[in-house]
């Protein structure tokens, strides 16, 4: 099996792992309230003390939640992204909700808990690797994606997790099945 979408032939995208929400936040916010919604990409890592390569995993992350274009160099914040900077907290956390249940980790994490009580991240690690997601075989995997799943996945009220059993439950007050 692949992480091919049969109905669209398009590769289900997994999210990017290890990035941190306030990275995500900080860098919206700059470019929002420092540029006036478009920066260089470079300004942008000068601005944060970085180099491009550092920030480009962040950027990768706001592109793919539609809260900003990467297009020849600059970023530009869209609609979508001035919408979230904008929001209370709950909203941000709805909207991060409805965006992250389509995209891998947190989709094959509520699919399992659809089934199970909870998971840990290894189920998840596992099924993502029947899927052929070869990520799954890099060094720190296991914990970048555990680390993932608690930042994010808990941050937009998908999943809670206890760290005592280090398990997964789904967080039924949001996310129905």
């Amino acid at each position: 099996m692949s992480n091919v979408d049969s109905s669209s032939n398009k590769i289900n995208k997994l999210f990017p792992l290890g990035i941190k929400i306030e990275s995500v936040l900080g860098l919206l916010k700059a470019l929002n309230d420092v540029f006036n919604k478009h920066a260089d990409i470079f300004a942008l890592a000068n601005y944060f003390d970085l180099e491009a390569d550092d920030l480009l995993p962040v950027l990768d992350v706001i592109e793919l939640l539609e809260f900003a274009l990467i297009q020849g160099g600059d970023v530009i914040i869209t609609p979508q992204g001035e919408k979230f900077l904008k929001s209370s907290s709950s909203v941000k956390r709805q909207i991060l909700r409805d965006k992250l249940k389509n995209f891998e980790p947190f989709k094959t994490a509520i699919s399992i808990l659809s089934k199970s009580s909870e998971l840990k991240v290894e189920d998840v690690a596992k099924e993502l690797e029947n899927m052929g997601y070869s990520e799954v075989n890099e060094f720190g995997f296991d914990e970048k994606l555990s680390q993932t799943l608690i930042e994010w996945g808990v941050y937009a009220g998908i999943l809670i997790y206890s760290s005592e059993n280090q398990v997964f439950k789904l967080n039924k007050k949001h996310i129905k099945v």
